[in-house]
């Protein structure tokens, strides 16, 4: 109770400033236009003050009228009666946190979830609606879910229409609802596995799934951001900047949400709730997930983008990557005219060239060792976070780390040509023709 009382206290206190904001742009804009007014009366002509009095409280209250906002469909709506397990986990944690459910759900490419007006003036009249991120769903476990929805409910009707000076406490009172609704312990976890996997999720959209859709291919979202994490060196990079985090928190005075750390320990002595570690992830809530990836791929692309094609990820590498390889290779025909797999030292540009030509001169030759390998029989193997590999039988090569080998000299001259041969492709023109 008392924790309510404070909160409403800060809500009181935001309204006020609020409230005191366009008051006193009303003031100032009310002040320019009387000494205006009075230079006119006094002198019946419009001179250098008077039209800075006037165009400056002129800005004033345009500044400050208030503007419907336009609303942008962020993904493709989720309906109940597709979705119903789904729609009752929704309504379930909105009932047991005193908040009506959202009149609309949307399904967005994003490692978040979250409830927003739509429409209305001021934060009035509006409807309210829904995110949830498709790879949260994969990322997330069914309690978890529920604890990280529970705290999006807790926001509120009335938090959503304050300042973010009180924004802080917002987050932390929010935890505090989820935990007495679903548990610590499935709103810690989620809230570990959130920060985790928001950090890698850029580099995964960017670097894995962007060349995909724009070659006109549609891959496994959802599954691809699954293997992404679990690789070795993604999940790796992961837990040590969750390490770092709990350790030396980044505190941003501007940020509206508490360091990680500060949240799991303001946790600590809530109701634990269930372990979610055994649970399914609260994609399975969704009745059809793949198929709910095409519209909102689709809801990515520019108006008139011809309807992407399905590809597994397996797939990715001889449909996606070989074809970009072979572009690159052929645009650098001259430079690799004559040159052979055993060559590929001599094409080494020195260390003292500039970062940026030695590294574009390393993917070009990586590029034209893959396309020769597979060229010649390999099997490419090319997963979500994986480095490319090649393989025949129990042979593996890894072009683009040879190719970083030798530029770091990890790897001499000679140690390639005798691998090269002894793997029989010392020959392998890396030109295409």
């Amino acid at each position: 109770m008392a924790e309510f009382e404070s909160m409403r206290g800060r809500v009181t206190v935001a309204l006020l400033l609020t409230i005191g904001f366009y008051g006193l742009a009303l003031g100032i804009a009310g002040g320019l236009l009387l000494i205006a007014w009075l230079f006119w009366v006094n002198g019946h002509h419009v001179n250098r003050v008077t039209a800075f009095c006037v165009i400056g409280a002129g800005v004033i209250l345009w500044s400050i009228i208030p503007r419907p906002e336009r609303f942008q469909l962020p993904g493709p709506a989720l309906e109940a009666s597709s979705n119903p397990r789904l729609f009752k986990e929704l309504n379930d944690v909105a009932s047991r946190v005193g908040e009506p459910m959202p009149h609309e759900v949307y399904l967005v490419p994003d490692v978040n979830a979250g409830v927003r007006q739509r429409g209305g003036f001021m934060g009035a009249r509006g409807r309210r609606v829904m995110l949830l991120g498709l790879p949260l769903l994969q990322v997330l476990t069914i309690s978890e879910m529920r604890a990280v929805l529970a705290h999006e409910f807790g926001h509120g009707r009335m938090f959503l229409r304050v300042t973010q000076a009180i924004s802080r406490r917002q987050e932390f009172a929010a935890d505090a609802l989820a935990a007495r609704t679903v548990g610590a312990r499935p709103l810690g976890s989620g809230l570990r596995t959130i920060f985790g996997a928001a950090l890698a999720y850029d580099g995964y959209w960017r670097e894995e799934v962007v060349p995909v859709l724009s070659a006109g291919f549609l891959p496994p979202l959802a599954d691809g951001f699954e293997q992404f994490l679990r690789e070795p060196r993604v999940a790796d990079a992961v837990n040590r900047a969750t390490q770092e985090e709990m350790k030396a928190p980044r505190i941003d005075p501007y940020d509206s949400h508490p360091s990680l750390a500060d949240r799991l320990k303001a946790l600590e002595g809530l109701p634990p709730g269930p372990e979610p570690a055994s649970e399914p992830p609260a994609l399975s809530l969704l009745e059809n997930a793949s198929g709910a990836e095409v519209p909102l791929a689709a809801s990515l692309l520019k108006p008139g983008t011809p309807a992407l094609r399905p590809v597994s990820w397996p797939d990715v590498g001889i449909e996606v990557q070989v074809p970009y390889w072979e572009a690159r290779v052929r645009r650098e025909a001259q430079l690799l005219a004559g040159q052979t797999v055993a060559t590929i030292p001599q094409l080494m540009l020195p260390s003292d060239w500039d970062a940026g030509a030695r590294r574009t001169r390393q993917v070009t030759i990586g590029a034209a060792l893959a396309v020769a390998l597979v060229g010649s029989g390999w099997t490419l193997e090319s997963l979500p976070g994986a480095v490319p590999v090649l393989h025949r039988g129990a042979d593996r090569v890894e072009p683009f780390g040879i190719v970083e080998d030798l530029s770091s000299g990890k790897l001499s001259a000679q140690g390639w040509q005798e691998r090269a041969g002894a793997l029989g492709i010392a020959n392998l023109r890396l030109s295409v023709t």
